[in-house]
């Protein structure tokens, strides 16, 4: 089992791979690579959310 939020920066970067291949370009990917940055520095600053 993947832990929280793994399944979203998956399809990040897969979703930022197929905009690269389509522009020809590596910018998405840096794009989507700063936005799960930002992510994972929130969530390590907040910390993990409760179970329900």
């Amino acid at each position: 089992m993947l832990p929280p939020g793994s399944k979203t920066f998956i399809a990040a970067v897969e979703g930022a791979v197929i905009m690269c291949r389509a522009e020809q370009s590596t910018a998405p990917l840096e794009v989507a690579a700063a936005e799960i940055h930002d992510l994972l520095v929130h969530a390590l600053r907040t910390g993990p959310e409760p179970l329900p």
